[in-house]
């Protein structure tokens, strides 16, 4: 059985090596047979050779002449390191005069140009030159007049010391002058400002002469222009130079007060507030009671007041009251109720 399997097989091997060679032939010479007719179908691609590449010819920005020149002001002297500008074609050039004014220009154009002198304090001026070898003349007219200075502002220092109403230091308040002319006057005053000693004493170099108004600030309130403590019959002044010194009164006043407890016991801590009477958009610095239960308001400027006291949760209205200059107004003693938080919270069901 496996010997015929073996006929078999071996026949087919033999028909099959018979055959292929035949079969490539015959499909060679059917694919050049249709060959023209496949090509007249399909259509053939035809490739077109691309034009060549056309370019501007190539122009150069520079010439070949020179431009020498020489410039003089209207008397004849030279000038001396002044720009000088043509335009040549498309291209800007540049010099500048040496010590004998003169100049040179290269790379230009055999054309008529237009040549700028550029002089600080004269008139630009333009000159039509044409490059060669000759040297161009340039004259420039006369420079113009100068322009009118503005009249110095008279100055001179001004010193000062304050002269309080109340005892009390002095040191770290401002004093600050207003002018009196409208701001839009030319060249007119200026606010200044400066600091005080511990002697109560300012000074203002080379102040503006003019007329100010004289507003003192506690030191809390430096860079702004309330409060005044200043007495308002004596802040003006008139600045010539004539009186170097002026002494500045103070109309200050101030305030004292107590805070004591329902048992008449002093209150320390609680917070005392102060604000000029329908203006509680200007408060003053709040101060706080002592271990006495006792407290000062000072640097008030005269004027009526209100006071509001503070512990807690319990709050004191204290009716208004006038600051006099020179005069230590003294407060009707605000008593508060302040609970002990511990009795609070043991007190509730």
């Amino acid at each position: 059985m496996d010997g015929a399997l073996q006929t078999v097989y071996t026949e087919r091997v033999k028909t099959l090596v018979t055959w292929l060679p035949i079969a490539l032939v015959v499909g060679l010479v059917l694919a050049f047979f249709f060959r023209p007719r496949s090509i007249d179908l399909v259509g053939e691609t035809v490739f077109q050779r691309p034009q060549a590449p056309s370019f501007q010819p190539v122009i150069v920005p520079f010439g070949s002449a020179t431009l020498r020149g020489r410039v003089v002001d209207e008397h004849g002297e030279p000038l001396v390191e002044l720009p000088i500008y043509a335009r040549s074609g498309d291209v800007a050039h540049w010099a500048y005069t040496d010590r004998d004014g003169r100049f040179q220009l290269d790379r230009l154009f055999d054309e008529e140009l237009e040549v700028l002198a550029l002089a600080f304090g004269r008139p630009t001026q333009s000159f039509r030159v044409r490059p060669g070898a000759d040297e161009v003349p340039l004259q420039l007219g006369p420079a113009r007049e100068p322009a009118p200075r503005l009249p110095e502002i008279a100055r001179s220092d001004l010193s000062g010391s304050l002269v309080r109403a109340l005892e009390g230091p002095s040191a770290g308040f401002q004093v600050l002058l207003e002018p009196l002319d409208p701001p839009n006057v030319f060249q007119g005053a200026i606010p200044v400002r400066t600091g005080v000693d511990a002697e109560g004493a300012f000074r203002f170099p080379g102040l503006a002469h003019g007329r100010y108004r004289i507003r003192v600030l506690p030191e809390w309130a430096r860079g702004g222009n309330w409060p005044d403590l200043a007495a308002p019959d004596g802040n003006l002044l008139e600045h010539d130079g004539t009186r170097p010194e002026r002494l500045v009164e103070l109309g200050d006043g101030a305030l004292l007060g107590r805070v004591e407890r329902e048992d008449l016991s002093p209150l320390s801590g609680a917070l005392v507030l102060v604000h000029p009477a329908g203006d509680e958009a200007h408060p003053f610095p709040a101060v706080a009671s002592d271990s006495q239960g006792s407290f000062r308001i000072a640097d008030l400027p005269a004027g009526r007041y209100t006071v509001e006291v503070r512990a807690g949760e319990d709050v004191e209205e204290l009716p208004e009251v006038e600051v006099t200059r020179g005069v230590v107004s003294t407060l009707p003693v605000a008593r508060l109720v302040v609970r002990n938080p511990t009795d609070s919270i043991e007190s509730k069901p």
